[in-house]
């Protein structure tokens, strides 16, 4: 994937709840705010954390 995409994120195991998560992607990945809930569809269960972000915007969850 990363030799594919200009942007993305990398997720681990962490404290953020998944739709914390999902608009803190959305965000970094520069997508309008109605993307949020597809962003939410890719999200692994629990809570979880950004590990790395390549090509984003820089933003603090």
């Amino acid at each position: 994937m990363a030799k594919r995409a200009k942007a993305y994120v990398v997720l681990a195991p962490g404290q953020h709840p998944p739709s914390a998560l999902a608009k803190e992607v959305a965000a970094r990945l520069a997508l309008p705010p109605g993307e949020v809930d597809e962003v939410a569809r890719f999200m692994p269960p629990g809570p979880s954390r950004i590990i790395r972000a390549v090509g984003c915007r820089q933003q603090g969850v």
